[in-house]
């Protein structure tokens, strides 16, 4: 085996593995990737033969890739398409052809080069940075007062969350125990109310709810003894049951409970509630009620 063909397999098969794995976020894109890398795999290439310029489908792979990219950020970051689509002008031989033709403008290879890598490393990156900072998304930081009803528009649900109380405790089986000294880890107790304003019923994992400390260094799921909290002492409500699978427990469309969780958390810091479901794609807006500080 040459080096060539050692080249062939090492390249071919990550972007074959790569396009498969496209095919389920992204379709269009992994169709491209998948033909691509089959197309490089020694036993493929020496069955099909394909009278094409490198250069030409290079163009025509770079120009499809940019303008599929436009499409699935245009209502995200409508910047970063803008970018994209340029360079997919750019590259794709039969558009830029019309755009030459009709500004009489000829473009060098090394040009065209140059303009779709631009184009592809500007719009990639305006595209990360904005999806990391949700600037440009429709986001929205909305704080919420103890006692406030507020939906929250899932990726696969809609919820209407309203915290009824919280209380801090050292021991959940013991809310009311006193501890001597100041231990580094205490429980934040929310009760609140739960209503499914979805069309689809939901089911809550222990990341389902979140506490987070103010500065966003510290994050936490809830407690996996949320399930074995009972109404009593300053808990309004029994604890919320907490499904391992999607199968489990779950709240159907309509219904509404009244339900306790519990977050062990760090002390010598501030919390909020929020509801991490609500990804930085689904273009909901960002909810947080704030716990107190600990």
């Amino acid at each position: 085996m040459n080096g060539r063909a050692v080249l062939a397999w090492v390249g071919g098969i990550p972007l074959t593995l790569l396009g498969l794995l496209l095919l389920v976020g992204a379709p269009p894109v992994g169709i491209v990737v998948v033909l691509v890398g089959l197309y490089v795999l020694p036993p493929v290439n020496r069955r099909i033969e394909v009278d094409i310029a490198p250069s030409w489908a290079a163009a025509w792979v770079a120009g499809a890739l940019l303008f599929l990219f436009a499409l699935v950020i245009a209502h995200l970051v409508p910047i970063a398409a803008a970018v994209a689509v340029v360079g997919g002008i750019v590259a794709l031989p039969p558009v830029r052809r019309q755009v030459t033709g009709r500004t009489r403008l000829k473009l060098r290879r090394s040009v065209v080069v140059g303009v779709v890598l631009l184009a592809a490393v500007g719009a990639s990156a305006t595209a990360a940075l904005a999806l990391q900072t949700d600037e440009t998304l429709g986001h929205e930081t909305v704080v919420h007062d103890v006692g406030e009803r507020f939906t929250v528009d899932g990726e696969d649900s809609d919820l209407a969350l309203t915290v009824e109380a919280v209380n801090r405790t050292y021991s959940l089986e013991r809310p009311d125990a006193v501890v001597v000294g100041a231990p580094e880890e205490v429980y934040l107790v929310v009760t609140l109310r739960i209503e499914n304003v979805g069309d689809e019923h939901v089911t809550f994992q222990d990341g389902s709810l979140t506490a987070m400390s103010e500065d966003g260094q510290r994050s936490y799921e809830m407690h996996e003894d949320t399930n074995e909290i009972r109404e009593r002492g300053p808990y309004r409500a029994p604890g919320l049951e907490l499904s391992p699978t999607t199968s489990g427990p779950r709240l159907d469309a309509g219904e509404s409970i009244t339900r306790t969780v519990a977050f062990q958390v760090e002390s010598g810091r501030t919390y909020l509630l929020t509801v991490p479901e609500a990804g930085p794609y689904s273009g909901a807006d960002h909810h947080y009620v704030p716990l107190g500080a600990v």
